[in-house]
């Protein structure tokens, strides 16, 4: 059975440091068969890794080349706005530039794998989101849909 681990964004509510956030995976947070879910912000419509993903992402990147047996699945869900190739190629791209900035942090590729996965995974069915009224539960429920998971696929302590 796979456990889903969602990490949290803590923002300073004051507005005086910005977005501050603390990342540590751990093994004893971290299993086999786990399915890390985390925001990783985007530019829209491209593929450049907005800064306040970086923390998280520092963090992982730690956590791989620490453990030097660990293999991950790198995923990204598009929503269903746009064509399914675009965005099965958007999903595949923003997966390509979360796995270089791992290489770049010292993750060995050997122990990355990608997979854009597009539209083809939603959390929200759209036609569910067709039902909704309100402009921002619709746009609420396009958000959930587009999400970065990283799967550890193995994980030897």
């Amino acid at each position: 059975m796979k456990a889903i681990i969602t990490l949290l964004l803590f923002i300073n509510l004051l507005g005086l440091s910005g977005i501050s956030q603390t990342f540590t995976l751990t093994d004893s947070i971290v299993s086999e068969g786990d399915i890390l879910t985390k925001d990783i912000y985007f530019d829209f419509n491209a593929s450049r890794i907005l800064p306040e993903s970086f923390p998280f992402l520092d963090s992982l990147a730690q956590f791989v080349h620490n453990h030097s047996k660990v293999r991950i699945e790198i995923g990204h869900h598009t929503d269903h706005r746009g064509s399914a190739s675009y965005n099965l190629k958007l999903s595949e791209y923003r997966c390509k530039m979360v796995n270089t900035y791992l290489v770049n942090k010292q993750a060995k590729q050997i122990q990355l794998m990608i997979r854009g996965y597009g539209e083809s995974k939603p959390l929200i069915s759209i036609s569910a989101i067709e039902k909704m009224n309100a402009s921002e539960e619709k746009e609420r429920a396009f958000s959930i849909n587009r999400r970065t998971v990283f799967t550890i696929n193995k994980l030897e302590k």
